[in-house]
């Protein structure tokens, strides 16, 4: 570096710019960036213009306009195109109806090519084209729910294709598919490629020129962290002149502010593909976004998310989960999918009320961890499978997703226990000081979360449990799980959890089985006491289990857990 270089910022720095990453682990910029200072500061801008002028013709051309303008330049830089083939928009749906009805879909050209993993948005709008145009979809189908090889593109984009659209990223595996040998391809068969860039934007580089597509569709509220109601539809330049859309609006046209109503002169660039009047807030918030994504720049954003996605990887491999992305760092995106089976949203909601931020695809968990600016350190646990934050962690405290679950208690913060969320999902969080200074038997407090889907009484009961042979060992215990209720039906009565605390802050493996339950852990030589303190070794190995059924009607109220 050269004196006359500016001194790189460190990524973590980025952090202060955005409050919500002070307060919560913020995992999930793949369906909602979190709003930055910048951003703030620009729409505050945008409103004491307008409080400030009143005038539209003050307001528009003077601040609204020129704002329009700076944010076009700023996503061509980003994207390797240039500002004249931006069209300013509101959603991707919007967008490819602009695409779909500038189309002439009569001709014996009238296929498109889509496929069964694209964003149900893609294929919602085609179908709809489809039914009045009488075009035709051609589905790909994916070998394993994750993927679409490029294959399959090759075998379906014939001389009866008109345009074939491809998602860059997938938005449920994160899986990249090769969007520009897929443009290479119909290009070389004269036909259009329409690239969906929302889930890849942001967290993998891109050069639109370089990539080959005729047109191009991303938006602002996810990775580049700049809201909802701003997309960008690109056009490559030399195919423009020959796009004439149905839906437009008098901002499209050459002249808008002519008012002429009896004749449509499209405007010569990209513009043409505009449409009403524009919502100016948002253009204003999203230009704060760009400017830290191109500011910290999405090379570096990419090396920083493969390393910690590889920690996820790791630690999964570990607890055999089923990771549903792609391991190769150039075949996926910026979101891991984890399965956790039919709780996800339970989980998920459970999650989000100790906040931290994630959502849910089916019955996977999706993380989003591209950059160290809005990703808290968030791992795996020791136990049959799960999630575990440390108390050093930024978001302070984590979920439990089962009843009688302990509370936050940052003043315990040493201190932790394994709260098991599924028969196959366990979550770490804080011990409540009634845990760690009791060994009497203890009712659920307040403070101990519970599902909304948890109809039924819970009982905690304290089990002392003895060890046997030599001083670093293990003790082990199994139980069985005896619920005295009906449920509603045979299926909910399978659905039973267990939840084991471990006051001492030793670690244990926990491993459920139907309605059995096994606990395993290490122990060392030492004393046990009845008021709470810490205990392991000859005298016994104090632990918490809490059983409860989950139904939608209980028939009586009695529910036990025996050994």
């Amino acid at each position: 570096m050269t004196g006359m270089e500016p001194a790189v910022r460190e990524l973590a720095s980025y952090r202060d710019e955005f409050e919500v990453v002070r307060r919560k682990s913020y995992l999930i910029s793949a369906s909602l960036g979190p709003v930055g200072d910048r951003s703030r500061r620009y729409l505050d801008d945008y409103v004491q213009a307008w409080a400030r002028k009143g005038a539209p013709d003050h307001v528009w051309f003077e601040d609204i306009f020129p704002a329009m303008a700076r944010l076009k330049r700023s996503f061509a830089e980003l994207c390797g195109c240039d500002a004249d083939e931006v069209a300013l928009t509101t959603n991707v749906s919007i967008a490819l109806s602009t695409v779909a009805s500038a189309l002439d879909l009569s001709g014996e050209r009238n296929r498109i090519v889509l496929s069964e993993l694209d964003f149900p948005t893609d294929g919602q709008v085609w179908q709809a084209w489809a039914a009045k145009t009488g075009a035709e979809l051609v589905w790909l189908r994916s070998p394993d729910g994750l993927t679409i090889p490029l294959e399959r593109y090759d075998a379906a984009i014939d001389e009866r294709t008109a345009l074939v659209m491809v998602n860059r990223v997938l938005y449920r595996s994160s899986a990249v598919v090769d969007a520009k040998a897929v443009c290479a391809i119909a290009r070389d068969r004269g036909v259009l490629s329409l690239v969906d860039d929302y889930h890849g934007i942001g967290v993998i580089p891109l050069d639109l020129h370089d990539l080959g597509c005729d047109l191009y569709v991303a938006g602002t509220l996810k990775f580049l962290c700049g809201g909802p109601g701003c997309v960008f539809l690109y056009c490559r330049r030399d195919l423009l002149a020959s796009l004439e859309p149905a839906v437009t609006g008098w901002f499209a046209t050459a002249e808008p502010f002519s008012f002429d109503t009896q004749h449509l002169m499209y405007h010569p660039t990209a513009r043409r593909l505009e449409h009403g009047t524009p919502p100016a807030p948002v253009f204003f918030i999203a230009q704060g976004g760009i400017d830290v994504i191109a500011e910290v720049g999405v090379e570096r954003i990419r090396e920083r998310q493969w390393e910690l996605q590889d920690q996820v990887f790791e630690h999964a491999d570990r607890l055999g989960l089923n990771v549903r992305t792609p391991r190769e760092p150039q075949a996926r995106g910026g979101v891991v999918n984890v399965r956790v089976g039919p709780e996800a949203e339970r989980i998920c909601h459970a999650l989000l009320a100790r906040d931290v931020c994630t959502d849910f695809r089916g019955d996977g968990l999706r993380g989003t961890r591209w950059t160290a600016l809005f990703s808290s350190p968030w791992w795996f646990q020791d136990c049959s499978s799960g999630w575990t934050f440390p108390a050093s962690s930024a978001a302070r405290t984590t979920s439990s997703c089962s009843p009688g679950s302990a509370s936050q208690s940052t003043s315990h913060g040493t201190h932790s226990v394994d709260v098991g969320c599924s028969p196959r999902v366990a979550c770490r969080q804080l011990v409540p000081p009634s845990v760690l200074t009791s060994t009497r038997s203890i009712r659920p407090r307040p403070d101990h979360a519970r599902p909304r889907s948890s109809t039924g009484p819970a009982l905690t009961i304290l089990v002392r449990v003895k060890k046997s042979g030599n001083p670093g060992g293990i003790i082990s215990a199994r139980g069985k799980i005896r619920v005295t209720s009906m449920p509603s039906s045979s299926a909910l009565s399978r659905r039973r959890y267990a939840s084991i605390w471990n006051p001492s802050n030793r670690s244990g493996t926990a491993s459920i089985r139907a309605n059995h339950f096994t606990l395993v852990m290490p122990y060392q030589p030492g004393t046990s006491s009845r008021t709470g303190a810490p205990c392991c070794g000859s005298s016994g190995w104090p632990f918490i289990c809490h059983a409860s059924i989950t139904s939608g009607r209980i028939a009586s109220s009695t529910e036990r857990l025996r050994w």
